[in-house]
């Protein structure tokens, strides 16, 4: 804002010389420029819009209200949220079901080729090609992912309900990424356990991986729920109060700013 040394004022005076009036009128009126192309954004944007065009008096900024985001786009925010929570949770127990069918595989096959369980039978009238082609890690990634995106589905629903519903503050899914993955981490863990467990009491590979199974889905889903409720708690009861003391804060702070600056523009005007 400051002009160069050598200007020449137009009152004649020498170059070199600051002639302290002119100076802080051409100061003053940079400053007045600079603010009426550069107020009016920070006041729309505040707004939530940006505006173009004239400026209005103080006293009318002073009075207009702030336009709030519109319930529409609020509900698609939401339903985009949700969808990812729940895709999280369908891929995460799409992936444990592979990494565990991977395991129990080349455990006991015949638990997935053999008429013994509905896995052969099933596998040779839908999927032909699996079924021929005896396949141990096909197997695993087929039935890894039909026997548990049912399981991901719900309590992805579930979870996604307790994380985004109400005003106060969301999870969204990059916030539970550690939660699910530790949780079926577990499940992965007590399975497996089981598993040997039962391996070690009745020396039968077959039993063994049906008791890996059923153990991952009633430790799994009682984990799952373990995970929403958790969720729930922490929303409502752990973080209410700070919530709503942070928010408080925040829109103090933005009401503050917001009043500076359209004192100093009124000031300018």
């Amino acid at each position: 804002f400051f002009p160069d040394v050598s200007w020449k004022s137009r009152s004649g005076l020498p170059a070199g010389t600051f002639p302290v009036g002119e100076l802080t009128n051409d100061y003053r009126a940079r400053m007045e420029r600079a603010s009426a192309s550069k107020v009016p954004g920070l006041l729309a944007k505040a707004g939530g819009k940006r505006r173009s065009g004239p400026v209005a008096p103080a006293s009318e900024m002073r009075s207009r209200p702030l336009s709030q985001p519109s319930v529409g786009s609020s509900l698609v925010q939401e339903v985009v949220e949700s969808g990812k929570i729940i895709s999280l949770f369908i891929t995460s127990a799409i992936t444990y079901g592979i990494i565990h069918d991977l395991i129990t595989v080349h455990v006991d096959f015949s638990y997935f080729n053999s008429a013994r369980t509905h896995h052969g039978p099933y596998t040779q009238k839908h999927f032909p090609i699996v079924y021929e082609s005896d396949s141990k890690v096909l197997y695993a990634f087929l039935w890894g992912t039909i026997a548990t995106w049912w399981v991901g589905l719900p309590l992805g629903v579930l979870c996604s309900a307790a994380a985004r519903c109400g005003k106060d503050r969301k999870y969204s899914w990059r916030n539970l990424i550690t939660p699910v993955y530790v949780a079926f981490s577990a499940v992965m863990v007590l399975s497996l356990l089981v598993g040997c467990v039962h391996f070690a009491i009745t020396d039968d590979t077959f039993e063994a991986v049906a008791t890996m199974h059923l153990a991952s889905y009633v430790i799994g889903s009682n984990v799952g729920f373990l995970l929403v409720l958790i969720v729930l708690v922490d929303r409502i009861f752990l973080h209410d109060d700070a919530c709503r003391e942070m928010k408080y804060n925040v829109a103090e702070g933005e009401r503050k700013e917001l009043k500076d600056l359209v004192d100093d523009f009124g000031k300018m005007n």
